[in-house]
């Protein structure tokens, strides 16, 4: 399971919870044996709703995870969390068998992670996954990292400079946006277990915020909408791009099921953006009559996505250590000096920026025309979930989000862009697009997953409805 983190887990302040919440308080006030002054008493109310809520949480994500926290006082430094009181709650939660847990060791890399118990997951089940207002949180949303002389990605404090400020305000105001609106997938409850198979078995290699190496397989929960914008190498103009948002994670096939307070979506996205941004770095259009990935080989499909991957790399590439693996070359039938010299002899542009930062730059340009669009389109009230280079919106917004997104690069990159649109699909149109017969008789063997399930569509109708009957109160 994927830790879900207790620290940058939100909290709502509905009473769904409080039930639990209120016998966790109580018990506390009954074990302590001096009287604690009004402060103290605040943040064991404070570390016991979030790790509840977390819990909840957790335990409707897709695949069900567990909560990371960490039980060492350093890791909750400038958090606003007392390890103090945390320490007590955890305990509490322990004895009064409300949770299993796994006590982590960071010489042995492992992190302490905490799962509901029986009888809070039989609280959950009476509650159902439904849409509850998160309050966004004081956690920082403008990351800024730096390689170590290891070369280790390290976070390092944010500076609170005029451009941090900006960007941080901004960014809260788009967060506070999100957090008001039914964010989902529309489709029926075999679609999810299908999601949370296929979810399972993209396990990943990763550092948790504790900095120890694990393996987690990614995990969707609708709760995790915040986005932090990352940037890197100590400079607020290199990076930049959006994270955090659940849809990110999300398999591509499934985007399209997206649902904005229940309407229809769809994707528009920036075509062949990173190049057409080096183009217009030098003041010259892209060639749109051509195939940009064409290099003369008259390529198949599968060699075009091969040629596309190298030209992406080599803009990323700040040493020039990158290689195609010996197969791909031999699909392509060219050698790796070959290949390269065909893609500067196409695209002249590109060659000035080979072994440079200018991967970084570009994501930089492109997170400030997404912050262009987002903003602009919050302004007549359109929410848009950006994944880096598309949009994805309402379905009748399309044209206004084309016409902003025309804008917003001519108004950073002085060239016309070109778009790519994905069109919606309807919930009865997600298994047309399934090729592998195991998947289609996979489905219906329920007892190999996780997720509680009733009948066709009730885990979205249920979270829908629960967000209209949240806004008609």
């Amino acid at each position: 399971m994927q830790d879900f983190s207790l620290i940058f887990s939100l909290v709502s302040n509905d009473e769904l919870l409080d039930e639990i919440i209120d016998e966790v308080l109580g018990e506390l006030k009954n074990n302590r044996k001096n009287k604690l002054n009004k402060t103290y008493e605040k943040s064991e109310a404070t570390i016991t709703r979030k790790i509840i809520n977390a819990l909840y949480q957790s335990y409707f994500s897709i695949p069900k995870s567990w909560v990371s926290l960490s039980l060492r006082a350093k890791h909750y430094s400038g958090t606003g969390l007392s390890y103090r009181a945390l320490r007590r709650v955890f305990n509490t939660l322990v004895q009064k068998k409300l949770i299993i847990y796994k006590i982590g060791n960071e010489y042995s890399s492992k992190v302490t992670r905490i799962y509901p118990a029986k009888r809070l997951i039989i609280l959950f089940k009476k509650i159902g996954h439904v849409w509850r207002k998160y309050e966004i949180d004081n956690n920082e949303v403008i990351i800024v990292r730096e390689k170590d002389k290891n070369k280790n990605k390290k976070l390092i404090k944010t500076p609170n400079n005029k451009t941090a400020i900006t960007l941080r305000k901004n960014l809260n105001l788009i967060n506070e946006e999100l957090s008001k609106h039914c964010l989902a997938l529309d489709i029926d409850d075999d679609a999810y277990l299908l999601l949370e198979k296929e979810l399972k078995k993209h396990i990943r290699k990763g550092k948790s915020e504790y900095n120890w190496t694990e393996k987690t397989p990614f995990s969707i929960n609708y709760s995790r909408f915040k986005l932090v914008r990352i940037f890197s190498n100590k400079k607020l103009n290199l990076h930049g791009r959006f994270y955090g948002g659940w849809w990110q994670s999300l398999p591509e096939r499934y985007r399209q099921h997206i649902t904005i307070d229940g309407r229809q979506t769809l994707e528009v996205d920036y075509s062949t953006l990173a190049l057409r941004m080096i183009y217009s770095l030098k003041n010259k259009p892209l060639d749109d009559s051509k195939d940009p990935f064409d290099l003369g080989l008259k390529p198949t499909k599968e060699q075009r996505k091969i040629i596309k991957k190298f030209a992406y790399a080599l803009i990323n590439d700040t040493k020039g250590t990158f290689r195609l693996s010996n197969e791909q070359y031999k699909i392509l039938g060219v050698k790796h000096n070959q290949l390269l010299e065909l893609i500067k002899k196409h695209h002249p542009p590109l060659i000035e920026f080979l072994k440079s930062e200018i991967g970084l730059k570009l994501m930089y340009l492109d997170s400030v025309i997404a912050e262009d669009i987002i903003l602009s389109l919050l302004k007549k009230k359109i929410l848009v979930l950006p994944i880096h280079d598309s949009f994805i919106v309402g379905r009748k917004y399309v044209d206004e989000l084309t016409k902003q997104m025309n804008k917003s690069f001519k108004k950073i990159l002085k060239q016309n862009p070109k778009f790519d649109i994905s069109e919606p699909k309807w919930r009865l149109d997600f298994y047309n697009s399934l090729t592998n017969t195991n998947d289609k008789i996979d489905r219906f063997n329920k007892r190999n997953y996780e997720i509680d399930i009733g009948r066709k569509s009730s885990l979205y109708l249920k979270y829908y409805f629960s967000w209209k009957e949240k806004l008609n109160n």
